[in-house]
């Protein structure tokens, strides 16, 4: 029997499949992870694309807005008070309150409101809702103004009053009108509309009434009536 080699040989470069190196379950899992990190990657790029302009445009507002934001605040600062911006054009004040000094310095006043309005930041009146004012002097003698409404200049200083105005003197008497003029700094007010007057020595009627050196003295002008009290014996 006559056996023939094989003369077909296996190249030396050939890899034979049962012994090819398996791929390890530690680099399949990395590169795994590594596609879900590259599309994390991607969204939050894309989301940092929305948040990053709308966040630029809206620093741009306020840099565009925040000066007339302060201007209106320094337009009508004057004591403590709760500010409301109602627009870029007018703002209203809770609780208001301004101070000053006489002109003459022989006293000072203080005004209050339940709530004051400024139509614009330019502008000079400022209404008034529910005003009271004190006018004070320097040996410790004052005068009380309130009223339905009111409108105060902030340059002059002074405070148009209407609806049921009363004025309280320190002394007990108290004066009853519909309209008043009052200069808070130079301690001074009148009217022209009818004036009632109450206090410990009677009562009085007259046409107008006129307010000296903060209530120091209270004239009541035109046709007046007088009704005194006869003082009653202990």
């Amino acid at each position: 029997m006559d056996h023939t080699r094989d003369s077909r040989q296996i190249p030396l470069n050939s890899t034979n499949a049962a012994t090819a190196p398996k791929q390890s379950p530690r680099s399949v899992t990395w590169s795994r992870n590594t596609v879900r990190d590259h599309g994390r990657a991607s969204r939050l790029v894309r989301l940092m694309k929305i948040i990053l302009p709308s966040t630029a445009l809206a620093l741009l507002a306020l840099v565009v807005a925040w000066p007339q934001l302060r201007e209106n605040d320094r337009a009508v600062r004057a004591g403590a008070a709760q500010v409301q911006v109602t627009d870029f054009e007018g703002l209203t004040m809770i609780n208001p309150r301004f101070i000053g000094v006489d002109s003459d310095g022989g006293g000072s006043f203080e005004m209050t409101a339940a709530r004051a309005f400024q139509k614009s930041k330019d502008a000079i009146q400022i209404s008034l809702v529910e005003p009271k004012a004190d006018l004070m002097t320097k040996n410790d003698r004052w005068l009380a103004l309130s009223a339905d409404d009111g409108i105060y200049d902030k340059n002059a200083q002074t405070v148009k009053l209407d609806g049921a105005v009363t004025l309280f003197r320190d002394d007990g008497y108290v004066f009853e009108t519909t309209a008043l003029d009052v200069n808070l700094q130079a301690g001074v007010a009148r009217s022209d509309q009818r004036v009632t007057a109450n206090g410990p020595a009677g009562s009085a009627f007259a046409e107008g009434i006129e307010v000296v050196k903060r209530g120091e003295r209270i004239i009541l002008k035109g046709q007046s009536k007088l009704i005194l009290t006869s003082a009653r014996k202990p």
